[in-house]
């Protein structure tokens, strides 16, 4: 269990780099949109998608930075979440699952 407790910390860290680097990307995209002209309407898309992009992004992130905080807080919680990812039915079905989303993929593309 101590090296679950090291791979959350991990992943909290890592968590937050990539949620500051949202944010500094969501505040440069709405820094650029005040100062374009508003008939640049590509322009101005381009930057509320890749704000919105970002957005949910940094919301993931976020979210991720909770669960691990929680679960570092908590040793129950921690014991259901280790449990919750180390499930050898669920890793099963998403095997399965990618799986045939890669063949699909191939079979398309």
């Amino acid at each position: 269990m101590e090296e679950y407790r090291k791979k959350l910390k991990r992943s909290i860290i890592l968590e937050s780099i990539f949620a500051l680097v949202s944010v500094a990307v969501i505040v440069i995209s709405y820094m650029r949109a005040d100062a374009m002209d508003p008939s640049e309407h590509a322009g101005s898309f381009f930057q509320g998608f890749q704000a919105g992009l970002f957005t949910v992004w940094a919301g993931v992130m976020f979210y991720g930075i909770f669960v691990s905080a929680k679960a570092l807080g908590s040793r129950e919680y921690l014991r259901k979440l280790y449990i919750k990812e180390h499930d050898e039915r669920t890793i099963e079905i998403c095997t399965k699952g990618q799986a045939k989303a890669y063949r699909t993929c191939i079979a398309v593309f």
